[in-house]
């Protein structure tokens, strides 16, 4: 199963200052940091556990994310946009590629920092991949496919997350995996 529809969720440390990232991703769309049409910035930051910032593309959103108290670049595909690389692969090149350019920014602070040894990916489709053990093993090929690219000889462990009524969503736990600098290097 390829799902259109990916979102991957990668998890910040600490607690840095989100509503100054704002002004960071309205300059990513005057600058075309990513490659890909970015349209807008909302700032949602008086939302308690949800998104705080988010910045709206055409093919795709980055959200600065709080759900369920966890901070974190949750990056979403709006339709299917990277065919080479499949749907699972292509979000999370994406999602590590940004990450990494937040980190580096400068300005709001303290920095954003993220982990690498845990992130949750969600398929926003309820009919075709409604959240079951059905649907995880329907895609658990292809995302293990994907993973492994990502994580080498790391190990990991796959877990379907939420109720029945949530996006079906998976947390990918690799302890002692490479930075994110590194994982991305591997889907060069």
């Amino acid at each position: 199963m390829q799902p259109e529809k990916v979102q991957v969720k990668i998890f910040s440390q600490g607690t840095p200052d989100v509503p100054g990232y704002v002004p960071v991703f309205q300059r990513w769309i005057r600058e075309h940091v990513l490659d890909e049409l970015l349209i807008d910035v909302v700032d949602y930051s008086h939302v308690v556990d949800g998104p705080e910032v988010t910045l709206i593309g055409h093919e795709s959103d980055y959200v600065l994310d709080r759900a369920e108290g966890k901070l974190g670049l949750l990056y979403a595909s709006k339709r299917a946009s990277d065919p080479k690389n499949g749907a699972f692969l292509g979000a999370i090149k994406r999602a590590l590629r940004a990450a990494i350019l937040l980190e580096k920014e400068s300005g709001p602070t303290p920095p954003l920092a993220f982990g690498s040894d845990k992130i949750v990916v969600r398929i926003a489709d309820r009919l075709n991949a409604p959240n079951s053990d059905t649907t995880l093993e329907k895609v658990a090929p292809s995302l293990r496919e994907s993973l492994s690219q990502v994580y080498g000889a790391t190990p990991f462990t796959l877990a379907r997350i939420g109720s029945p009524s949530d996006l079906f969503g998976v947390e990918i736990s690799a302890p002692g995996a490479a930075p994110l600098g590194e994982l991305l290097a591997r889907l060069a």
